[in-house]
């Protein structure tokens, strides 16, 4: 659990606050699960179910690569002798900024007895717009780099030169 608070707070998740009187925090909980080779793995979710439409969200719509698309990208990468990588974006969801105000009990545990709350300034695992918000903070970064984004798959981006051919595949 520590290095899943590391984790939020190098991402700056959240801010301590006071709540405003005509707020309700939404709750939160640990998410335990034990890994490969007994590696315990904690993950601090949401609890995106108490959320209300058009009030703490009002978009969730992330686009899902096509697996007709997926395998026509691998046929051309196959075609064309290219390599292949695969990435992890470790921590991704907690990158994508939010727009709505959103407040959050402390985590149990983390709980400093101060009466504040989480003041949500970055996604959360089990909020409704986190798949969103990741997918729009990833896409703006990667046009910044000058991939094209094809209208027909928002899931795939690509990046020509004379001397290279980059696909990026988000999955």
């Amino acid at each position: 659990m520590n290095e899943e608070m590391e984790s939020l707070n190098k991402n700056e998740v959240w801010k301590l606050v006071e709540l405003p009187k005509d707020e309700k925090p939404m709750t939160c909980k640990w998410v335990l699960r034990i890994k490969r080779n007994n590696v315990y793995k904690a993950r601090l979710v949401a609890r995106g179910f108490e959320q209300k439409p058009d009030i703490d969200y009002c978009e969730t719509y992330a686009p899902v690569i096509s697996m007709s698309s997926l395998r026509l990208v691998l046929a051309i990468i196959i075609q064309k002798n290219l390599e292949i990588y695969a990435l992890d974006v470790k921590t991704a969801f907690l990158n994508g900024d939010l727009q709505e105000t959103i407040y959050m009990e402390q985590p149990m545990g983390y709980n400093h007895n101060s009466g504040r709350v989480c003041k949500l300034l970055k996604s959360l695992y089990g909020l409704k717009q986190a798949p969103r918000q990741w997918f729009k903070r990833f896409t703006d970064f990667i046009i910044h780099l000058n991939f094209q984004q094809l209208n027909c798959e928002a899931c795939i981006f690509v990046r020509r030169s004379k001397q290279s051919e980059i696909f990026i595949v988000l999955d």
